[in-house]
């Protein structure tokens, strides 16, 4: 990772509000293109606030400071961001919420935004969204995806909730189901079912993008 990229995940994860602007609108001058900055400055910064978060360094009010400076770093880069995502119509229709017990919605909107940029219809189910809502939604909009967000360890058992729930209620194979989040990772996907780990939100585009070639392939 670049020294540039480094000290943006520094100056977010000490909750330097202009710092972290200051050295994301530096980066871009520099010409990394915003998903790079996103993926190994800002996500990196949000995973290191997450840790201290865990370790309770961090505390909620330190959450919703981490909160507000990615709000306000997603402006410098949200038009290069959506430009770099592209667009193509309607790809898809995704269901997406993060899983019960669970707050956190930064990397989840993330996602939403690159996916919707990128020509994708998304219900947004919120946060702490317990499995039956899920269940609800997918009978409601029949999506082609589920995407599960976590960023707290103890929280990662809800995707397994969730995929038993599809399962329970004759669901589980209408949908691609794909998992993002701190704690999440291929490991995770296997123990659950799940279909996909995505390890950044740009991942998730294309992973959405792939399935979505394939099952157009099939019709």
């Amino acid at each position: 990772m670049s020294d540039t990229l480094e000290d943006v995940a520094s100056r977010f994860s000490d909750l330097d509000l202009d710092g972290t602007l200051d050295l994301t609108r530096k980066a871009l001058e520099k010409g990394f293109s915003a998903h790079k900055i996103l993926e190994e400055g800002l996500s990196r910064g949000l995973d290191r606030v997450g840790e201290l978060f865990e370790r309770k360094e961090y505390f909620l009010s330190e959450l919703m400071v981490a909160t507000y400076i990615m709000e306000h770093a997603m402006k410098v880069i949200e038009d290069k961001l959506k430009s770099e995502a592209g667009g193509g119509g309607r790809r898809g229709r995704v269901v997406f919420g993060t899983v019960a017990g669970d707050f956190h919605f930064i990397g989840k909107n993330i996602a939403i935004s690159l996916l919707q940029a990128s020509g994708y219809e998304v219900h947004d189910l919120g946060e702490d969204v317990p499995p039956e809502a899920f269940v609800k939604k997918v009978r409601e909009v029949k999506p082609d995806i589920v995407a599960l967000s976590a960023l707290l360890l103890t929280t990662v058992s809800g995707i397994g909730e969730v995929m038993e729930a599809l399962e329970r209620e004759s669901l589980r194979d209408q949908v691609f189901v794909m998992i993002g989040g701190r704690p999440t990772s291929q490991e995770v996907a296997e123990k659950y079912g799940v279909d996909a780990y995505c390890a950044t939100a740009m991942d998730g585009v294309a992973t959405a993008n792939k399935y979505m070639e394939k099952k157009r392939g099939r019709v």
